[in-house]
């Protein structure tokens, strides 16, 4: 970004503090460019010209330093043990997919992006951990395109079903009240939309069995997170909330990685302030999340006790979906599901 003042024709060049201020405007207003020529005096096509450009360069050079996977055992643990108050060990994210509409859609593409929406919308798959940082992004995918096609694109749900990594990754299960069980494999919260894979654990839908019905609501408050994340991004960025009145697809790719990439530099800056206002923030909001998740927990304890025998364990109900899965993937997707269930019964129980 570093410009001569003077350009060859002997005129000043616009300070490229205003051509950026001018970027933020639009992505946190959502205004057109003539707006912004207004207000900062620039040309509309110098500032459209170079919207464009910080936007590639910017996700660019910074994507791999702000959205990133863990890479070592010891990442991998620093995700998970923000889920293990919360009942679920081995979980290091959450995922799901946000629409974008895409006003510019092109007339020969319109019918590949209209999803169940019914206008043109472009699709990414996201993931973030408890904290709300977001760890990966997916290019840009057609709207009418469902999130069971659009993981098989996904190449951090990729690694983290095939790397030994997350695949070896150790963690334990409570299976009775005196007994734990370890199990390998990190994994991912997600809705009911996804596939059954075992890196990837969703809730049981259309059961009538009550312990499950719970353990599926409950994992379904602690999934909020990535819902959390796109409501802060559309918030924050207007950009993202509108129609987006841009042509190019990639540009938008960019613009969307930009506004993830501002999102966790938000985050870490918010962190480092109020560290440094006093340390013990941080454990006082933790304690006072840990009390607004929990608050239904005595509703929790009653309805569960009634199906528990003296070792936490189901024994009234029965639950026969192994017999009906002959899908190598769901092999251990289901083995997992039953033992997080169990864990979660022990664990509010006591």
């Amino acid at each position: 970004y570093n410009v001569p003042d003077i350009n060859p024709c002997g005129l000043l060049n616009p300070p490229l503090s205003l051509k950026i201020l001018g970027v933020l405007r639009y992505l946190g207003r959502g205004i057109t460019f003539d707006c912004i020529a207004e207000l900062n005096g620039i040309s509309e096509n110098t500032n459209r010209v170079f919207f464009h450009q910080f936007c590639a360069q910017f996700a660019a050079n910074n994507k791999d330093k702000w959205i990133k996977t863990p890479s070592t055992d010891n990442e991998l643990h620093k995700h998970e043990e923000t889920y293990i108050p919360k009942h679920f060990p081995g979980a290091i994210g959450s995922l799901d997919v946000v629409h974008l509409e895409w006003n510019m859609c092109p007339a020969q593409k319109r019918n590949i992006y209209c999803g169940k929406e019914g206008y043109p919308t472009i699709a990414y798959e996201v993931c973030c951990d408890h904290n709300t940082c977001i760890m990966s992004v997916t290019p840009g995918t057609f709207g009418s395109m469902n999130d069971k096609t659009i993981v098989k694109f996904d190449g951090f749900i990729e690694q983290l079903r095939t790397k030994q990594l997350f695949t070896n990754y150790e963690y334990s299960l409570n299976i009775s009240a005196n007994e734990t069980r370890n199990f390998n494999g990190a994994y991912v919260i997600t809705d009911g939309g996804y596939h059954n894979w075992k890196g990837m654990m969703s809730a049981i839908s259309n059961t009538s069995i009550k312990n499950k019905r719970l353990w599926g609501d409950w994992l379904g408050s602690v999934r909020k997170d990535i819902e959390c994340v796109f409501g802060r991004l559309k918030k924050r960025f207007i950009v993202l909330k509108n129609a987006i009145n841009i042509q190019n697809q990639t540009t938008i790719d960019n613009m969307f990685v930009v506004c993830c990439i501002l999102h966790n530099m938000l985050l870490q800056y918010d962190y480092n302030i109020q560290m440094d206002e006093n340390d013990l923030l941080q454990e006082d909001d933790d304690d006072l999340h840990d009390t607004n998740c929990y608050k239904n927990k005595h509703y929790l304890q009653n309805n569960v006790e009634k199906n528990l025998d003296s070792n936490g364990l189901d024994t009234i109900n029965k639950d026969y979906t192994l017999l009906f899965s002959n899908n190598q993937n769901n092999e251990g997707f289901y083995e997992l599901q039953d033992a997080l269930i169990t864990h979660y019964i022990i664990k509010t129980k006591k």
